[in-house]
């Protein structure tokens, strides 16, 4: 277990608390990284839009 800034070990409710956020962010990771997979083509296809109308093509 890490300690603290100040040397100390966390208490019990902390770490408790330190695990289920730590849980909850490799959980949502999976999500994330399907969201950006899927999105990337949005993302590419609205750059070239935005290029056309910026350059009047």
């Amino acid at each position: 277990m890490s300690c603290t800034k100040n040397g100390t070990r966390p208490s019990t409710n902390h770490r408790s608390f330190y695990d289920v956020m730590a849980k909850g962010y490799r959980e949502m990771s999976t999500i994330n990284l399907k969201l950006a997979t899927e999105c990337i083509t949005i993302e590419y296809e609205a750059d070239s839009i935005v290029e056309r109308a910026v350059s009047g093509g």
